[in-house]
């Protein structure tokens, strides 16, 4: 209680930062405890001396900063996409400048936020963060002016503020100067390598910079449909600016999600090529773009089943950029994969506390819970996850998995219609419905053959480590038509 966090993140803390526990040994049993001021004098030396001035027991070891959603001043709700794609633009900055010195709350929790009538100390409590960004921002035709002021959250003052009236070209260079500014004020240096990449920053073609933004809106929807237009937009921004690594890595990303079981979207055979074929060449224009790193280790994870080089790009993602929360989770899933679940956890820990209202995020950690017969764990983190979202998709498929294993196969199938009802037909809600009626010996409530996407082989996708290996009615999966690797099947992934 008096660290305020959970079992695990202790037990890690324990084993790889020296947290001061101690044990006792009785006959059976032995205690476990610690004293309050070991804990104290722990915490001040952290991790991280430089940021211990900044925090307590109670708050993140270093400081934690969230930019919450800018205001769109413009009038017209048909430039949210620009407000809220500049928002994730300057999340990306900050988490990349100091990623040993500042954990930045990632997009998806911070959106929530969007429009929300809760006061920033309350928002910061809910995210735990020691520092909060607010602002504005308004468009006129190239022209884009930003008002932005840094909060600190323990006593409301304001730090810094200041406004920005720019031409779009030079955009890059207008959130570098921002980024830069919220770490001088909260007395942070900026690594060298940041520091060259930040005075690197060219100018950027207005209308392929619009298009990328237009791009980022409707990916972040995550609909087979907003995917397609998401894809639209990205390629519009390539052809306007052959050399927009941002651009390509999105085309990867678009690509590998609409080939995914879950949409069914795009045969994985046509899409995931493609996908890897963008992220090498965002990788070509810029090196350290820690988003095309984890774009191609996706590709390399569920459709190459290379994971050695997955586990390769995951790594340098997470390298360049510590508080890119997908590259955590998609990392997360290889381990999982591999059998290395205590490394596992700490990497889906990590995705927690960078996006702690993520909701894919949450639907990964409740399926490792699942692989680790954790079912009633898994359970209560998909619930979780529907108390944000109670439309969320995944969380309905990790239910209706962990209540089969429980027997409650009633409840499994309920559950599982559910997602195949908000998700139009997902292959797997409809596939799982059909093994999960056939296992409780009832009628099965749908009327559907298992699909495969022309161009593909179909194989069944189950998980050697459930027990749902033991079962020849598996999930038919369109994958690569090559032989699976030897230690195991992937699990069906989480966005």
């Amino acid at each position: 209680m008096h660290l305020q966090r959970d079992v695990r993140t202790v037990q890690r803390w324990e084993k790889n930062e020296g947290l001061p526990v101690h044990r006792k040994l009785h006959e059976t049993l032995s205690s476990v405890y610690a004293y309050e001021s070991e804990l104290d004098e722990w915490w001040r030396g952290g991790r991280n001396p430089a940021s211990a001035t900044l925090a307590a027991p109670g708050q993140p070891l270093r400081p934690t900063l969230v930019i919450l959603p800018l205001r769109n001043l413009s009038g017209d709700p048909g430039q949210d996409y620009f407000s809220d794609g500049l928002t994730e633009e300057l999340i990306g900055q900050l988490g990349r400048l100091i990623p040993d010195g500042l954990g930045v709350i990632a997009r998806a929790s911070a959106m929530r936020y969007k429009d929300s009538s809760k006061g920033i100390d309350q928002i910061a409590r809910e995210l735990r963060a020691s520092y909060a960004i607010e602002g504005s921002v308004r468009r006129d035709d190239d022209r884009v002016r930003i008002s932005v002021a840094l909060v600190r959250v323990a006593d409301q003052s304001h730090l810094w503020s200041e406004s920005y009236d720019r031409s779009l070209r030079d955009i890059l260079t207008l959130q570098a100067e921002v980024a830069r500014a919220v770490a001088a004020e909260i007395a942070l240096k900026i690594p060298a390598a940041e520091q060259g990449r930040v005075m690197r920053a060219r100018p950027v073609d207005p209308a392929a910079y619009n298009a990328y933004l237009h791009g980022r809106y409707f990916w972040n929807q995550r609909t087979a449909s907003a995917l397609h237009t998401a894809l639209g937009h990205f390629e519009e921004s390539v052809a306007r600016d052959p050399n927009h690594a941002p651009s390509h890595a999105g085309i990867a990303d678009c690509y590998a999600v609409l080939s995914l079981i879950e949409l069914g979207a795009l045969a994985p055979c046509e899409g995931m090529p493609k996908a890897k074929a963008a992220a090498r060449r965002a990788i070509e224009i810029d090196p350290r773009l820690a988003e095309a790193h984890a774009s191609l280790g996706f590709v390399q994870l569920w459709f190459d089943w290379d994971w050695a080089g997955a586990e390769q790009s995951f790594r340098k993602a997470v390298e360049l950029s510590p508080a890119y929360a997908s590259a955590h989770q998609w990392y997360a899933s290889l381990l999982e994969t591999d059998n290395r679940m205590e490394d596992a956890m700490a990497e889906i820990d990590r995705a927690l506390e960078l996006d702690p209202l993520s909701l894919v995020v949450r639907a990964e950690l409740a399926a490792l819970l699942y692989f680790e017969r954790q079912y009633d764990r898994a359970i209560e983190e998909s619930k979780k996850a529907l108390e944000i979202d109670p439309r969320f998709v995944l969380a309905y498929l990790n239910l209706g998995r962990a209540y089969t294993q429980r027997r409650m196969h009633s409840r499994a199938i309920s559950e599982l219609r559910k997602a195949y009802d908000l998700s139009d037909g997902s292959p797997p809600a409809g596939c799982s419905i059909h093994w999960r009626s056939s296992r409780a010996k009832v009628t099965s409530p749908l009327s559907i053959q298992p699909r495969s996407t022309p161009g593909c082989v179909t194989r069944s996708a189950h998980s050697p480590r459930s027990s749902e290996h033991t079962k020849s009615a598996a999930i038919t999966w369109c994958i690569s038509p090559k032989s699976p690797p030897p230690i195991r099947s992937a699990p069906i992934p989480n966005l």
